[in-house]
Parts: structure tokens; sequence; C-alpha cells
């Protein structure tokens, strides 16, 4: 199921966890419309700026698979609002200080750049509760995957 013209339903369900596969299938019904938010108003946006494609290392975490590796009973990628991506040819820092210079510039909840055990990537999600009007736009940065600065 395409959610947006570059992104694939697909791109966000994927797991090394296969026996949780199904029931990730099942669980993400509820969170399409969110999934097709963050596709159109984050995702492409970020694709179209670099002009590259964007990879979805982390997407949508239905309650098994979140519970299964450690998540947040919070976390926004349990609501299809949140993915954790890489841009082909860009460093992830680089993405963080586009999105903070403003050079980028799109409404988003979140923005964190991630560093754990030398890999490295960018957290990025809807605000929650969603609203264009009045985004949280903020940005934190991890190197342990536990503490949390702003940047």
């Amino acid at each position: 199921m395409k959610l947006s013209p570059h992104f694939d339903l697909q791109e966000f369900l994927h797991t090394s966890r296969a026996e949780l596969l199904a029931s990730q299938g099942q669980e993400v019904k509820n969170y399409i419309p969110s999934l097709k938010a963050l596709c159109l108003y984050i995702l492409e946006p970020i694709r179209e700026f670099y002009n590259a494609p964007v990879i979805i290392s982390s997407g949508f975490r239905g309650k098994s698979l979140n519970t299964a590796v450690g998540g947040s009973a919070t976390s926004q990628h349990s609501l299809g609002q949140a993915a954790d991506i890489t841009v082909k040819g860009i460093d992830p820092a680089q993405i963080i200080k586009d999105i903070k210079t403003k050079k980028l510039s799109f409404h988003f909840g979140q923005c964190i750049f991630e560093k754990i055990g030398g890999k490295e990537w960018v957290h990025i999600s809807l605000g929650y509760p969603f609203r264009l009007d009045k985004p949280n736009m903020q940005i934190l940065q991890t190197l342990d995957g536990k503490n949390y600065t702003e940047v």
C-alpha cells in the first residue's frame, strides 16, 4: 500500500523479529492515517530537500514488537507517528543541522540525533497530538540511547 509518492507501508513494517511480522500487519491497520501524515508532512519534504532516498530503519512498532525490542510504552512508533531514518549519502548530524538552522523546514514533534554502538540515525516524529498549527519542534540528541540533551 502506498502511503505517499515515495513511501510504502512495507517500509514501516519490516523487522528482524520474523515471529512478529503477522502481528505487525494486523496492529498497523488503525494507524494508517498517522503513517500517511508522517510521510506527507515529514518524510517527503526530507526526501525532496536532499533529492535522495530516505531509509527507514524503524517505523511502525506494534505493541508486541515494541515490547520485544524494549521500546517505551509511550513510543510514537507504536502510534504510527515516528520513524528512525537515514538519508542516502547524508550524514545524520547534517540532517539535524539543516533542521535546526531551518534550511530544511517543516513541522515536527521531535527530532533526535541518535548514536548508539557506532550507528547513527535521526528519529523524527509528528507532534503529539499532531497539529500543523502548533508543532512541538523539539531537537534533541542522545549518544547512549538513554539520556537526551537539547541540541
